[in-house]
This record gives structure tokens, sequence and C-alpha cells, in this order.
């Protein structure tokens, strides 16, 4: 069975979005950001959670503060190798990147 990890990203007022505290169960998760929600209602500030399980009180907004909480799958760790990354010492491009326009 794979393992998943949670996060709560966070975007206020339409700036750059970050992640708070890495989470290894959902229930702590979901824990976390109905607090910060509770916080949000307390101060009187809007808010949106763009999840299917939260039923929002306000629309999605840019003059608000945002959550959505994301998970992924954690894999292994693998050994590092340059050898691997770099043939020969010749790197090759991505074929869709642009070098020269």
């Amino acid at each position: 069975m794979a393992l998943k990890e949670y996060t709560i990203f966070i975007t206020c007022n339409g700036g750059k979005t970050y992640n708070i505290h890495l989470y290894d169960n959902i229930f702590e998760a979901k824990h976390d950001l109905y607090s910060m929600v509770e916080l949000e209602k307390k101060r009187n500030r809007l808010y949106y959670v763009y999840n299917d399980f939260y039923d929002n009180e306000y629309p999605a907004s840019m003059n608000c503060k945002i959550f959505c909480l994301k998970e992924r799958i954690v894999s292994e760790w693998e050994k590092y190798s340059d050898v691997s990354k770099n043939i020969n010492n010749i790197y090759e491009f991505p074929k869709n990147l642009k070098i020269f326009s």
C-alpha cells in the first residue's frame, strides 16, 4: 500500500501560494484546516476552501484567503547517481525547451 502525505496550500488575497506543515494522515490535516477556517470566521475574514468535502459560505474571490488540502503519494528513497542523469558528461536539454528565441 502506497503511503500518502498531505499539506494545506494557502493563497492570501491573490498573492503567492505557500504550503504549511506536512501531515502523514488525513485526519490531522483536516483538523488543522478546520481550525484555520474557524480562525478566519472568528476574525470576520472571507475565505474559500477548494476541496469537494467543504461547504463554502463565500464564493471564491481574489480578495480572500484560499485554502486547498492536497495529497501526494510518497515514494521510496532512491540512491542518487550522476551517471544516470548525465551520460558522458553531455547534458541533453528537454526536447520542448527553446534555448534561443
